[in-house]
Formats: C-alpha cells, structure tokens, sequence
C-alpha cells in the first residue's frame, strides 16, 4: 500500500494545531515547506482518520 502524505497551508497555522492534526494523523514527519506562499506543512506518511478532514 502505497503511502500518503497530507499538505495543510494557511495564513497562519499555530504549534499546537499541527501537533494535534500530526498526531491524528499518525504521521511521522512534519516538514515545513518554504516555496508556498503561506505557511504549509507536510505530514508524512498521514493516515486516513475519523476528525483529520473536520480538523483541518
């Protein structure tokens, strides 16, 4: 099975938000992406779950 990675970007995304969506996701990685435009992150691998789409 292929792995997947989610990519959360917005104006202004706080620690603990991503903590928390990083955890629900049960990713292993956090990685911050320099070339968007706003703050975005990406989770890697991130695994589907109940709350992460409500979450973000």
């Amino acid at each position: 099975m292929a792995s997947t990675d989610l990519v959360i970007q917005a104006p202004d995304i706080d620690t603990p938000q991503i903590k928390q969506l990083a955890r629900l996701a049960e990713a292993d990685t956090v990685t911050a992406l320099a070339a968007a435009g706003t703050q975005a992150f990406r989770l890697s691998p991130a695994r589907q779950r109940a709350g992460v789409a409500e979450l973000c």
